[in-house]
């Protein structure tokens, strides 16, 4: 049996596209994709900014299916506004949200962020029943994957693990909608407490650079918040007659080094960009500002 009718909420550019391929690749009908920016253009889409928006769009979805109800709603990193009460109540087997971690660790707006932030080893996508508490609903089904970090150039950082994420999180859901429509699926309930804080969205301002911290705090921030909202820092460097000059520097890339010491790598700085140029390696930003020094 395909499903009639899966109305579809998805804003993340890295992680909604896979999502909602998956579903379609397996045959599944999705009339109506709800975002709220530009991410999922690729898709026909309608945009939705407020919870009015939201209920008016998904009863939209309704008429291609003559008023019958969905069978699901599937959501993917869209955010806030959330799903009004009525509508999480409509479809068949619920609204199920595609959440990128192990709940109940790392609830909230950007898990990625916090799981690579934390120098987490493990994360990965959790398939939840919505109710009108956030990422409290039961589990219906889990999948874990490796977060690549440490001295190997493969690294992840917060755009490749949560692509990586989205491609789990859409082979999670379609064999989740199998296990709904054959009974087969089982509730989960998540406790109340979180094992970590509530993560919350992020935004232009979040990616400056905390020196006081380690090294390997700071790598780790620098690989969470790459490419958006980037991780930035003040750059003091010598320009003529003698004079000083304070500019802010985006940190591309940064790795940790091999060490003898136990519990300290020292931190390399890879790649960096200042506002207006293009992007060069560390090295070479050092050839043209010997004085450099990061505040």
């Amino acid at each position: 049996m395909i499903f009639v009718t899966i109305i579809f909420f998805g804003s993340d550019p890295w992680f909604s596209p896979p999502v909602l391929e998956a579903l379609l690749k397996a045959g599944h009908e999705v009339p109506v994709v709800i975002t709220k920016g530009e991410a999922m253009n690729k898709f026909k889409t309608i945009q939705a900014k407020t919870e009015e928006d939201i209920l008016r769009f998904t009863i939209y979805g309704l008429r291609f299916t003559n008023g019958i109800r969905p069978d699901a709603i599937v959501l993917a990193a869209f955010g806030p506004p959330f799903l009004p009460a009525e509508v999480l109540s409509w479809p068949k087997y619920g609204c199920l949200n595609v959440h990128a971690s192990l709940l109940p660790r790392w609830r909230g707006a950007s898990p990625v962020f916090g799981a690579i932030a934390n120098g987490d080893k493990e994360t990965g996508v959790s398939i939840m029943k919505m109710t009108e508490e956030i990422d409290l609903g039961p589990v219906l089904g889990q999948e874990s994957a490796t977060i690549l970090q440490g001295c190997d150039p493969s690294y992840d950082n917060r755009e490749s693990l949560t692509r990586r994420l989205g491609t789990l999180g859409g082979e999670l859901i379609v064999e989740t909608l199998k296990k709904l429509e054959s009974g087969q699926a089982k509730e989960t309930k998540q406790p109340a407490e979180s094992p970590t804080p509530y993560t919350h969205r992020l935004t232009k301002d979040l990616g400056r650079v905390d020196w006081k911290k380690s090294p390997e705090e700071i790598e780790r921030f620098i690989r969470a918040v790459t490419p958006w909202p980037g991780a930035v820092t003040s750059a003091r460097f010598k320009i003529q007659d003698s004079r000083f000059m304070i500019q802010d520097l985006k940190i591309l890339k940064a790795h940790l080094e091999e060490s003898s010491t136990i519990n300290h790598q020292p931190l390399t700085i890879d790649l960096v960009q200042l506002p207006g140029k293009n992007p060069i390696s560390w090295k070479a930003f050092l050839v043209g500002h010997p004085n450099a020094v990061l505040l």
